[in-house]
């Protein structure tokens, strides 16, 4: 993956406000350089290494510390993101490091609470029948960061048509799913 100066710096500044937050709040257990590197900065720049695709805007559901939101966000400025986190203290955390990008909206409520629809809904480590259904009613293609039991739960919802799941090097059993909702929800 290619990425300009810009992004990189966003990406360097977020890590570093990641790690002075951490020490007051729990965003991640992830936290020294290669781990996080490679953990949340590179499966999350797997997505645009699979699919830099059409698509114009996407929501984060549960963005937490940033991952894959504020990451896809650096690597696509040109692009409206919509971080949704419900717990207030992370949300702050998600303005703070992207108050000056323009892109990004922090919305902190939960997805039930989401009005509208967008192109492209995002999701790490999830409950996977859970996420289908949210991700179905606002995007019209989702992304899931997922373990191989999730991957092939997944695979058995008929309302989702996924291709071919794309190995993370966070783990020899992760793996990002890309799919297109197959109904309306």
């Amino acid at each position: 993956v290619s990425l300009d100066s810009v992004a990189r710096e966003r990406m360097r500044r977020h890590y570093e406000l990641l790690i002075r937050w951490n020490r007051r709040m729990n965003l991640t257990r992830v936290v020294e350089p290669e781990q996080a590197a490679e953990r949340h900065f590179g499966e999350s720049l797997a997505f645009v290494a699979a699919k830099p695709g059409d698509w114009s805007s996407a929501v984060d559901v549960g963005s937490g510390a940033g991952f894959p939101g504020l990451v896809l966000a650096a690597a696509y400025p040109d692009r409206s993101i919509t971080l949704l986190e419900p717990v207030g203290k992370k949300a702050v955390f998600l303005r703070e490091v992207s108050r000056e990008w323009g892109t990004v909206r922090v919305r902190d409520v939960r997805v039930g609470d989401f009005d509208g629809e967008i192109d492209r809904a995002w999701m790490r480590a999830v409950n996977v029948p859970q996420a289908l259904g949210d991700l179905g009613r606002i995007g019209r293609d989702g992304a899931l960061w997922v373990g191989s039991e999730g991957a092939a739960e997944a695979r058995k919802h008929e309302n989702w048509q996924w291709e071919q799941g794309i190995p993370l090097a966070g783990g020899a059993h992760r793996q990002l799913l890309i799919g297109r909702r197959c109904s309306t929800w």
